[in-house]
């Protein structure tokens, strides 16, 4: 994909590193939409695709006005609609609601609770299959950020039936979702051009 939302490393859009950014949320409301996400994923709440997919189909410009976290509570929010979870309008409604002073609802599920923290334990995996990748127990995953400026991941692993397959050939069937970790390449897809 070619787009908005693939401008990593493009110049022009000022420095990486903003204040705060050091920290894991800027905003008291960001952990919250944290939480909301991984429910979304975890208890099955949305409907596929995962929350990256959904935030690359929004608009240009409303992407690039929105924080990080406001992306992760679009794609949350698209998804449940999507599931019917919730229904248009039940959003607006709410944030209408807490505008005039109604408390934050509260739910609180004990075993929703412990699923998520098993869920957190095992987070790469959760990330992969949110991406509709699944791995096998026997692959070990390493995560490695050196700075939080390099986001791409190679995962070492020839696909079956590419044994004396040439370089360019290898390099054909490699995506960019591969590289970031979040497909594997596989002999049968078509070849990049």
């Amino acid at each position: 994909m070619d787009g908005v939302h693939d401008m990593g490393g493009m110049h022009g859009f000022g420095t990486a590193v903003e204040p705060g950014d050091e920290l894991a949320y800027c905003e008291r409301w960001e952990p919250r939409v944290f939480a909301i996400q991984m429910l979304v994923g975890a208890e099955g709440l949305g409907a596929g695709p995962g929350g990256r997919v959904v935030r690359e189909e929004m608009d240009p410009a409303r992407y690039l006005a929105a924080s990080y976290y406001e992306r992760w509570l679009y794609s949350a929010e698209q998804r449940l609609l999507r599931k019917g979870t919730v229904a248009p309008g039940d959003v607006e409604a709410m944030t209408e609601r807490l505008r005039t002073g109604e408390s934050v609802p509260e739910h609180r599920d004990a075993a929703m609770a412990e699923r998520m923290l098993e869920n957190l334990r095992t987070r790469v995996p959760m990330v992969l299959r949110e991406f509709g990748l699944e791995l096998g127990d026997e692959v070990e995953i390493r995560v490695w950020d050196s700075s939080a400026e390099v986001r791409y991941l190679v995962l070492p692993m020839r696909p079956e039936g590419t044994d004396g397959w040439s370089e360019d050939q290898l390099a054909a069937i490699v995506t960019r979702d591969c590289m970031i970790g979040t497909a594997l390449p596989s002999a049968n897809q078509p070849a990049i051009k």
